[in-house]
């Protein structure tokens, strides 16, 4: 018990820290190449140049210090770029015994922090009825290789979305938040509704789990639905 409630707390400080960082991080990188809303979107895992991007707009700001692959080989600096050659970032879901790679948001270059964290970058940029839809994920493990690696439990999402609609909450969908899923709005549903999609069994809901977190001073809820 009292392990578990000293790693939540290091999950929470890294979680914390980690909206922080990314928020300082899009803010130096703006100083120096304009408002996101105006970046090279076109650079994306959509047309095949995610690297350009994360070259010019993300990796001046991040204390990168090695680029490992799912089976743990240290690729090193120089190939922390790559998509297809097996640096793979790797979660797991809550009930899921080993990690996999299976699924196309898990493939991408896992980038490791000075202070222990990784972190995923996925680039997007397709055509939707009303213009583009663009968006950048970011996929944090707030631990890094000593923790479990499960989304919810110590791994979680957040987006900057540039694309400026209305999603089935009826809320404006753009800018830098907690919590992936940004077509939806995710971000503005009620807290029930986000308990709701952080279940063990809703994979994909458990992208939304820090929500509730950051909706509660960065603490788990004492009714957190994730168990660990």
């Amino acid at each position: 018990m009292l392990y578990s409630k000293y790693q939540k707390l290091v999950i929470e400080e890294g979680l914390k820290k980690t909206y922080s960082d990314l928020a300082n991080l899009i803010k130096r990188s703006e100083a120096d190449n304009g408002s996101y809303e105006y970046w090279d979107y076109t650079n994306s895992y959509d047309n095949g140049k995610p690297k350009l991007f994360i070259e010019k707009y993300f990796a001046p700001y991040i204390h990168l210090i090695e680029c490992k692959s799912h089976n743990g080989k240290n690729n090193g600096k120089q190939n922390c770029f790559a998509g297809s050659d097996g640096n793979f970032y790797v979660w797991r879901y809550p009930g899921q015994d080993e990690l996999s790679i299976e699924g196309n948001l898990r493939i991408s270059p896992k980038y490791l922090l000075d202070d222990g964290r990784s972190i995923m970058i996925m680039v997007r940029h397709y055509p939707m009825w009303e213009g583009y839809w663009s968006y950048i994920e970011f996929v944090v493990d707030v631990n890094g290789p000593r923790g479990r690696s499960v989304m919810g439990e110590d791994v979680f999402t957040f987006s900057l979305s540039n694309y400026l609609r209305y999603g089935n909450t009826g809320k404006e969908i753009k800018g830098f938040h907690v919590g992936g899923s940004v077509n939806d709005g995710d971000f503005a549903y009620s807290t029930d509704k986000i308990y709701d999609y952080c279940q063990s069994g809703n994979n994909i809901g458990t992208h939304k789990c820090g929500i509730l977190l950051e909706r509660n001073g960065w603490k788990f809820p004492k009714d957190y639905p994730i168990k660990f």
